[in-house]
């Protein structure tokens, strides 16, 4: 037990509350296993168990996992060198925090690689910072709205994206003809009833690379994936 490898591997088993109780043995077994505490953290306004910004922010290095729910947050301003996954949960009626995540992602999250939101209300300024962002890979989108103006930078955002999922969208628009989704490993659209289907299509016509493809239709009772040349089942999804 005195070997960092075997530590650490031994923590990747314990829950958070075991983690916990092997920071309080010794000195050295809080450093190694402090950080596996922090690695993954929720913060929920409507939790009480839940760490506050304030709580967590002088263990931000530490963090590697974010999910967010609420209406407090000022994102704008914290840090997070080494975060990999953040989750932005239930803040569509509160634009300015996922605006302000969304400007400073380059600089706050540099190393993030997978973003999830979730009923956020998105402007052209998330998209142009997500395309700016060198390490996203993973884009998690759940009932967001895209306005026709917006647009353009949300497929330009997408045209990097190697793991894409869809469900609830509403996207106005088209997508512009430059743009080829040739990174895009895996697509997932489902129940997009604001999406048009042609742009859908018109999605996986130009991701040329795909390896794993899950398309639920908007209306069961047109099956326009006839032009694919594949069988059309209404009640279940096209992989």
């Amino acid at each position: 037990m005195d070997l960092q490898e075997i530590m650490d591997q031994v923590a990747s088993y314990l829950q958070r509350d075991d983690l916990t109780r092997c920071v309080r043995v010794s000195m050295g077994w809080r450093d190694v296993f402090l950080p596996h505490v922090w690695r993954k953290i929720k913060v929920s306004y409507s939790d009480q168990r839940c760490p506050c910004p304030e709580d967590h922010y002088p263990r931000r290095h530490l963090i590697h996992s974010l999910s967010l729910t609420g209406k407090r947050f000022e994102l704008g301003t914290i840090i997070y060198p080494h975060l990999r996954s953040l989750e932005i949960f239930d803040l569509q009626v509160y634009k300015g925090p996922v605006v302000k995540v969304s400007m400073d992602l380059t600089k706050t999250c540099p190393s993030l690689t997978h973003l999830k939101l979730v009923q956020s209300d998105v402007t052209s300024t998330t998209w142009m910072a997500l395309s700016a962002h060198p390490h996203i890979k993973r884009l998690v989108l759940w009932t967001v709205r895209v306005k026709a103006i917006d647009a353009p930078w949300f497929w330009g955002a997408c045209e990097k994206i190697e793991d894409l999922h869809m469900s609830g969208m509403s996207i106005q628009g088209t997508i512009p003809e430059d743009l080829v989704f040739d990174q895009l490993r895996e697509l997932s659209m489902s129940h997009n009833y604001g999406v048009d289907e042609e742009v859908q299509m018109d999605l996986m016509y130009r991701s040329t690379m795909l390896e794993s493809l899950e398309w639920h239709l908007l209306d069961k009772h047109r099956p326009k994936t006839r032009r694919l040349g594949l069988p059309y089942y209404p009640e279940q999804p096209l992989a």
